[in-house]
């Protein structure tokens, strides 16, 4: 691969050591925000483009993107020289490099020129989180609590839970001279690995990147596993009966995308996704697999409790199982007809809350590929009975 002009071979070998899916490729969207990863030809089209994360599989729209800057992009439209981005932007890839490679005072002067005059949300927060990190790699913990508070105070949504973490943290921790001694009411031992221990105890511990890591990790777990409603929490709520209840009761003319709204689980499943997305804001990626445990605990509600006993009952209920004379007059037409087309109304909501869960699934091709195919059999068989019945109701 040719080295990327204007990054230092240093530093883009760092990029490259530390993100296997990176392989040179930034996507910069319109907000501002930054997305490493390797662009998936086979699966990108004219107006989207997929790419592949260290976390996950994204499906951007071309339309949201500014610019791209991959030396294998699938093609040139929008393809940018690394010395055509904007100068922050620049800042903050470079900084990203640095903090990889531990140079955390070349972090701060890259990046403290642009931190006050940037307006862009997005990239201002990256910024200001590069050298809140790289303070506390310093322990600079005054310095670090003062940015904190000003986050919780005016940062977005996401800043203020994530500034709440750190300074909760290392409050937790002050009395210890910011050794990791706990998180909230878990004590250290319970929750580092036995080779961490002891390093736990030295005095400012936390100025140590893996050791604030394992404290926001026990934070997130803390967040998604011990909150009221948790995944575990979901699945023993979700009441199958009730589901099949609320899609019979399907308008005829809904929409895949306003299934979820009519779903008797969906308060839970908010108050599920709401701990996650706090965990995600916190530690961005940690929360990942929650998230994947969220969408199949849903797939697996509704594909086998659900979807799998109303196939089942639109098979057994089939006009095309009732017996017909070789030819019709207009009155046994006319009931026959009939007959299907209650069919085809009782049995429309099954495919739609098919089709919505399907277009859940198809954003996960690689973690949820076992229950795509056999939704996708349920889905296409479910069709071809009403297609079918469709024929024979109009011969």
């Amino acid at each position: 691969m040719k080295r990327a002009r204007g990054i230092r071979p240093a530093v883009l070998a760092a990029v490259l050591a530390f993100s296997p899916a990176l392989q040179g490729a930034i996507i910069l969207l319109k907000d501002g925000s930054m997305i490493e990863g390797r662009i998936i030809e086979a699966l990108s089209t004219a107006t989207t483009i997929r790419v592949r994360t260290p976390f996950e599989e994204r499906l951007i729209n071309r339309r949201d993107i500014d610019r791209i800057f991959d030396e294998e992009a699938i093609d040139q439209t929008g393809l940018a020289k690394f010395e055509e981005l904007p100068e922050a932007v620049r800042a903050v890839y470079n900084a990203r490099a640095d903090y990889r490679l531990g140079n955390y005072a070349r972090v701060i002067e890259r990046i403290e020129p642009f931190l006050q005059k940037e307006q862009n949300p997005v990239l201002k927060s990256e910024m200001t989180w590069l050298i809140i990190e790289s303070k506390e790699r310093f322990a600079k913990w005054d310095e670090v609590k003062s940015m904190l508070e000003a986050l919780e105070k005016d940062g977005t949504p996401r800043d203020k839970l994530r500034a709440k973490a750190h300074r909760e943290i290392l409050e937790d921790n002050a009395e210890w001279d910011y050794s990791l001694r706990r998180v909230d009411k878990a004590w250290s031992r319970n929750f580092l690995p036995q080779d961490m221990r002891a390093a736990a105890q030295d005095p400012n511990a936390l100025a140590d990147p893996m050791m604030m890591r394992k404290a926001l990790e026990e934070y997130c777990s803390q967040l998604v596993r011990n909150e009221k409603y948790g995944v575990e929490t979901l699945r023993e709520r979700m009441n199958p009966r009730k589901t099949i209840e609320a899609v019979r009761e399907l308008p005829p003319a809904i929409r895949a995308d306003d299934v979820l709204k009519r779903m008797p689980y969906l308060e839970e499943l908010k108050q599920a996704e709401t701990s996650v997305l706090k965990a995600q804001a916190v530690l961005p990626g940690y929360a990942d697999a929650f998230q994947l445990d969220l969408i199949r605990a849903e797939a697996e509600h509704l594909l086998f409790y659900v979807l799998g006993g109303m196939l089942e009952e639109a098979l057994i209920s089939s006009p095309l199982n009732l017996p017909l004379p070789q030819t019709l007059d207009a009155a046994t037409r006319e009931q026959w007809r009939r007959v299907c087309d209650e069919w085809l109304a009782r049995t429309k909501p099954t495919e739609v809350v098919g089709e919505y869960l399907l277009n859940k699934l198809m954003g996960y091709p690689e973690q949820m590929r076992q229950e795509y195919h056999l939704l996708r059999d349920v889905y296409d068989r479910l069709q071809e009975m009403r297609e079918s019945v469709m024929r024979q109701r109009n011969r």
